[in-house]
């Protein structure tokens, strides 16, 4: 969940997001004691379950599906303007297309640099794969992304972009992801820079999960996901469980090397998210939702998410913004 955010003094901060997943910017400005203090006049989002939890959970005033028919007349200006647009074509689980994605997300900033130029909004926040970043392959694109943005309108933009990884900032998700701040150049105190937070301590994993009742609760019930746990099992072969706590994933191909983390979370896909996450050793059994939820950064008991199936709530949860710590630029 990315929890940075502008505070403007005498003022309520008004907010647009888009590729917002569930919005998990509106949970982190409440987390920050901005609740009732912000204005969210817009929201953009294609996915039907995240679009009902965004009308459940987020009070918005406009919600648009699909970011390539929205005319920028459309939206309002905001202050601050966070979007998580598409990694998969930057993904080293992919298919690595970046901006010539057969399926066109590889196209999809244009959108947000098409807002940002249109309405400036005081500042923005871009969320994207690491690998964007990292990866020779996309070097080019990169450059260009960072030169437009640093150019935008007259007074331009001061921008920081980092790498970080939930792990080192509070969670125990293993999860990479990189930030673009842009901060509209009138609107900087040269006296009070921009700094991104430094790593702090991360919750032990068993104050993520639920307790463990001692009670086994089985085992995969797919062919591939016992022949998974098999090969996990022998691979942990002694580690002290007492000590460690081992998550395993067991629902990949069965020519693939096991993955195993002790003491935190591997990064959690779309696809293990709707598959119940990972096999937990000690307790026995797959992740549950809440579980899901709170290596994202949620507080599940916050939410109401009957709205909507628990595969597509596990899919949801992994679909977004990372906690990366508090910051707030006054």
């Amino acid at each position: 969940m990315c929890v940075l955010a502008i505070l403007i003094l005498g003022k309520v901060l008004s907010l647009g997001t888009a590729f917002a997943g569930m919005e998990t910017v509106t949970f982190s400005l409440k987390q920050l004691g901005l609740a009732g203090k912000f204005d969210h006049r817009f929201s953009i989002e294609n996915e039907p379950s995240c679009i009902r939890f965004i009308r459940k959970n987020c009070k918005v005033k406009a919600m648009y599906k699909d970011i390539t028919k929205v005319r920028s007349s459309q939206l309002e200006t905001s202050d601050l303007y966070v979007a998580g647009f598409p990694c998969q074509p930057f993904s080293l689980a992919g298919l690595r297309q970046g901006r010539h994605d057969a399926k066109g997300r590889g196209s999809m900033f244009r959108y947000c640099k098409q807002y940002i130029s249109n309405h400036r909004p005081r500042t923005f926040i871009l969320e994207n794969v690491a690998s964007l970043k990292t990866t020779s392959k996309f070097a080019g694109f990169y450059k260009s992304m960072m030169r437009s943005l640093r150019n935008v309108g007259d007074k331009g933009y001061h921008i920081f972009e980092s790498c970080l990884n939930t792990k080192d900032h509070g969670t125990p998700h293993h999860r990479n992801r990189l930030y673009i701040v842009g901060i509209r150049k009138d609107s900087y105190d040269e006296k009070r820079p921009f700094r991104f937070p430094k790593p702090t301590c991360t919750l032990p994993l068993r104050g993520i999960l639920d307790s463990d009742d001692g009670a086994c609760r089985g085992t995969p019930c797919s062919a591939t996901g016992k022949a998974n746990l098999a090969r996990a099992l022998s691979a942990i072969n002694g580690v002290d469980l007492k000590r460690n706590i081992v998550v395993a994933d067991v629902m990949q191909g069965l020519k693939r090397k096991i993955l195993i983390r002790k003491g935190v979370f591997p990064c959690i896909t779309k696809a293990r998210g709707g598959a119940g996450g990972f096999w937990i050793v000690n307790y026995g059994r797959m992740t549950n939702i809440e579980e899901l939820l709170r290596l994202q950064g949620f507080q599940p008991s916050e939410l109401n998410y009957t709205c909507v199936s628990a595969r597509q709530m596990g899919m949801m949860a992994v679909r977004t913004k990372s906690t990366f710590g508090n910051y707030i630029y006054m």
